[in-house]
């Protein structure tokens, strides 16, 4: 009888690829490694399925990457989670480590906030084993704990409706513009015309020299830097590659 297998998914939580991750890294930085010696790292003898679980894992949230038949080296976004320069650094690389499994991708795509007995019947749909739905389970939801003790929204990875948060902000101005007008103010008639706009003065602020850091609110990415080197070039073109796949679609006007 054919044993059911369950699509793949992260075996451990971000917090403890991270760790292991950091393991690797303080042995070896992020020199290509056979993936024995990385599992060694780790704390373990040797490949066996329980490491090769664990590696596959880690390869899953994109905190190692694979480079040729059996090895693997920790990826530029493991090091920026580890030791980034700043907070702002670690918290866009934790993101975009949270979001590269793809089934999390999707539940956070498709759910805001779900239950455990949502996610479950999503998984099953998905065609999880009922052994695999605990474990997933836990990955997933200790995967947000890591997330909001790091200070990542709640809603990260979710595009708002833009159309809905418009709508809000308009009531907001009207309440805030009605309160400030006076009562002759008020009943004057609306001619259509808006005041003259006072042009703007030109920035001062001067761009950050190869700063290799976009941006990024899962709606826009916005980089600010000049260039004037190649590695930090490819640097900067590595990590828009990383958060593409995140970008909404182009709506059509």
């Amino acid at each position: 009888m054919t044993r059911m297998r369950s699509p793949n998914y992260p075996a451990i939580p971000l917090s403890q690829a991270v760790d292991y991750a950091g393991k690797i890294f303080k042995f070896d930085r992020t020199n290509i490694i056979d993936k024995e010696v990385a599992a060694e790292h780790m704390g373990f003898t040797g490949l066996n399925g329980r490491t090769l679980k664990l590696l596959g894992a880690l390869s899953q949230y994109g905190l190692l990457d694979k480079v040729g038949k059996g090895k693997v080296r920790v990826s530029k976004n493991a090091v920026s989670i580890l030791h980034g320069i700043d907070d702002d650094e670690k918290s866009a690389a934790i993101t975009v480590a949270a979001l590269t499994p793809s089934l999390f991708r999707r539940i956070r795509e498709s759910f805001d906030q779900p239950s455990d007995k949502t996610i479950t019947s999503f998984l099953m749909k998905e065609g999880f084993t009922d052994a695999a739905v605990g474990p997933v389970l836990k990955s997933y939801s200790e995967t947000n704990a890591y997330l909001a003790a790091h200070g990542v929204s709640e809603s990260y990875g979710k595009s708002d409706d833009p159309a809905s948060e418009s709508h809000h902000d308009d009531e907001t101005l009207d309440d805030e513009d009605n309160e400030k007008m006076t009562p002759e103010q008020s009943q004057k008639p609306d001619t259509g015309q808006k005041p003259p706009v006072p042009p703007q003065a030109p920035s001062t602020r001067t761009l950050a020299l190869n700063s290799t850091k976009p941006v990024f609110d899962f709606e826009t990415v916005r980089i600010e830097t000049i260039i004037d080197n190649p590695d930090d070039l490819a640097e900067l073109i590595e990590r828009l590659e990383q958060i593409k796949g995140m970008l909404p679609p182009k709506t059509q006007h």
